[in-house]
Parts: C-alpha cells; sequence; structure tokens
C-alpha cells in the first residue's frame, strides 16, 4: 500500500511539474532585446521577462508587439499614450496629453537631441501610442502610428539581466 502511495505521489508530482512548464510558456516567456531605443531602461542584449497574460495597459508600461508595418517583426517599447486621448508633442520633446505636460523620467533629456514633433491626435478606441525611451534611435508611434491592442502580445514583467 505504501508504494502505491509512492508512486501515486511521483506520478502527479510529474503530472504537475509538465502543467506547470506548459503553464509558463503560455502565460510568462523570456525575450532578448535588440537595439538601444529603450535605453536605459533595457540595454541592447539585455534579456527581459514577458507577460503573455496582459489585462491592462497603463501609461508607463513597457510592451512588446508586432510592427504595425510588417506585423512580423517585433518591437518593444513604452506605453505613452490610451486610447480617446489627445496626444501631441512640442518641439522640444515634451508629450501633452488632453492639454497636460506628462512626466517622462524615464527619457534621459541628454539623449534626446533630435525630437520629432507629434501634431495633435487623437489615439483612436482599441489603440495605443508607443514610444521609446532613447527618442534619438527610436522607430516608434511618431513614424507608424497608434498601435492596435491586437498586436501588443507581451508586457515586460522583469529584468533577466545582461
Amino acid at each position: 500500500m505504501h508504494s502505491r502511495r509512492m508512486a501515486l505521489a511521483a506520478i502527479l508530482t510529474f503530472v504537475l511539474g509538465i502543467l506547470l512548464l506548459l503553464s509558463a510558456a503560455f502565460i510568462a516567456q523570456p525575450v532578448y532585446v535588440e537595439g538601444n531605443s529603450m535605453y536605459p531602461a533595457i540595454e541592447d542584449g539585455e534579456l527581459v521577462l514577458i507577460s503573455k497574460v496582459i489585462d491592462t495597459l497603463s501609461r508607463g508600461d513597457i510592451v512588446i508587439f508586432y510592427e504595425p508595418r510588417s506585423k512580423i517583426e517585433s518591437e518593444v517599447k513604452r506605453v505613452v499614450g490610451l486610447p480617446g486621448e489627445e496626444i501631441w508633442m512640442n518641439e522640444r520633446g515634451e508629450i501633452y496629453i488632453d492639454e497636460t505636460l506628462i512626466e517622462e523620467p524615464y527619457v534621459l533629456s541628454s539623449r534626446n537631441h533630435r525630437p520629432r514633433g507629434i501634431s495633435r491626435q487623437v489615439i483612436k478606441e482599441g489603440c495605443y501610442f508607443l514610444l521609446g525611451d532613447n527618442r534619438d534611435v527610436s522607430s516608434d508611434s511618431r513614424s507608424f502610428g497608434p498601435v492596435p491592442r491586437r498586436l501588443i502580445f507581451g508586457k515586460v514583467v522583469g529584468r533577466i539581466g545582461l
């Protein structure tokens, strides 16, 4: 009787282990980041952990998405504008949401030498305005426009390191 319980416990432990591994593959995943568009928050060559389960997106979240023009190439950027908001950027690179200047402590002003302004626009429902922290080198919503939610497939939840 004792050996049966031990065998059953071993089988249950194995099955639970497999289920945890499978759920982790669908819930979270490490992603290798190439490029400097998110410097200093994320450096070139760094591994980040993304959650594939995204309940809400907030301003300041860092997300992984399919670039809207190709729908194949993935990018990492920060959520700056939310659905329904009016957004614009002045010639100094300052972002305004619904007439209010937003604080962006993650943007290094010393590296933001060539801001490309954004004309006033209202972000469509179901879309997000995504920008890189290192605006000098970032290809982002200033180039390809707001990103539909369906193209966002992960939210960065941690850094694994360099």
